[in-house]
């Protein structure tokens, strides 16, 4: 009758081993007797009186049909929602195994989620719908919030552009479509290639004057060393030379600057022609239906 009624788990990992090692041996099936209940501060509990030296260990009962539906549900289960993946992990944040895509908790996005979800709180004065305007475009609507957006998950940065959007919105205050949208290569590529022309330029220029003032140096010290006067008008000369080039030096720095600032005005232009052909377009789009709709 014990075996066709329950299975009595201890929480004890030697016990558990000893009383399932026993119940299961057919060697012992003979020798043991049913489980006997003791009642300890008004709370019933079986026992294997077998074991009775584990008498202060609270037991657990599972019928067998709980326990086969969980061995058997155990390996669906794993298949349906995938294996487990721990938070605090040296691999990669997203896996694609054989179970489907795995995603880890991502803590620095947890935290800058924190903080855009504090700040918009914050925002909101109640009873004041102006001052909540005011601290939504000077606080809310910025460059740093943008930065901190942009260095989010994709799902948590669009998560925080609804949140920030939908705020905008309802009071009104005005938003960038480029605000808290990371920027593609081609902008990366083009702003690393604006900054790197004037670097470039900034960059020889100093090691220009750098040489310059080691050779006016040592040309000075040789010359003192010599002490003639050919030897200071050869000198002047060079000095004059090196004068001359540091001239041509930072001529050629300012030209460099202006084609820099030359090359962003013309990429910015042709950004604004981008832009207004492709107002143009949707506009006429947005004619061509209306037309349509009316006829």
């Amino acid at each position: 009758s014990f075996f066709q009624n329950n299975i009595i788990l201890y929480h004890d990992a030697a016990a558990a081993a000893d009383c399932f090692r026993e119940l299961f041996s057919l060697s012992s099936l003979s020798s043991f007797s049913p489980p006997h209940e003791k009642e300890e501060h008004g709370v019933r509990h079986k026992f294997c009186s077998r074991f009775h030296r584990h008498h202060s260990l609270r037991t657990i009962m599972m019928y067998p049909r709980r326990l086969v539906l969980l061995l058997v549900s155990a390996p669906l289960l794993a298949h349906a929602f995938g294996p487990s993946t721990p938070v605090f992990s040296r691999s990669s944040s997203i896996r694609n195994n054989n179970h489907g895509l795995v995603m880890r908790v991502s803590i620095g996005d947890m935290a800058r989620r924190g903080k855009i979800i504090r700040m918009l709180d914050k925002a909101v004065v109640p009873g004041d719908r102006v001052a909540t305007k005011q601290v939504i475009a000077t606080q809310v609507v910025t460059k740093d919030t943008s930065r901190i957006i942009e260095t989010m998950s994709w799902k948590t940065r669009d998560a925080m552009l609804h949140k920030v959007r939908m705020l905008a919105s309802k009071y009104e205050v005005p938003v960038e479509k480029s605000f808290g949208i990371p920027p593609t290569t081609k902008e990366r590529e083009r702003m690393l290639m604006e900054t790197a022309v004037v670097k470039r330029a900034e960059r020889k220029a100093y090691n220009d004057k750098v040489n310059a003032e080691r050779d006016a140096k040592v040309t000075a010290k040789r010359a003192k060393e010599v002490g003639s006067q050919q030897e200071a008008k050869k000198m002047a000369k060079m000095l004059e030379k090196q004068r001359q080039a540091l001239i041509e030096a930072e001529e050629a720095k300012m030209r460099e600057i202006e084609a820099a600032e030359k090359m962003k005005r013309d990429v910015a232009a042709a950004d604004r022609a981008e832009q207004e052909r492709r107002a143009a377009e949707e506009l006429s789009l947005a004619k061509k239906k209306k037309s349509a709709a009316k006829k």
